[in-house]
């Protein structure tokens, strides 16, 4: 564990602690405040995380993207192997 993780837990303990006075009396402004904080407290401690442990942040394994012009579908139009167009 990082210090940078150590800093967004504590980040994410003062959103959960903000969102749930924002709730006790009823400020929905204090309490989106709360919530917003309380995730990006979330993320920067499984950035940090993911960082000390040599992975990326984010998605693990995003899809390949499809190579412009090409279609998906079975073979190709026009000639065959031996330029048979039949």
């Amino acid at each position: 564990m990082t210090r940078s993780a150590d800093d967004g837990r504590v980040r994410q303990a003062k959103g959960s602690v903000q969102e749930a006075i924002g709730k006790l009396i009823g400020d929905v402004a204090v309490e989106r405040h709360g919530a917003r904080e309380s995730n990006a407290g979330a993320r920067e401690a499984t950035a940090a995380d993911a960082h000390a442990d040599g992975k990326p942040a984010g998605k693990v394994s995003p899809k390949p993207k499809a190579k412009s012009g090409a279609k998906s579908g079975s073979g190709s139009k026009g000639a065959g192997p031996k330029g048979d167009t039949r």
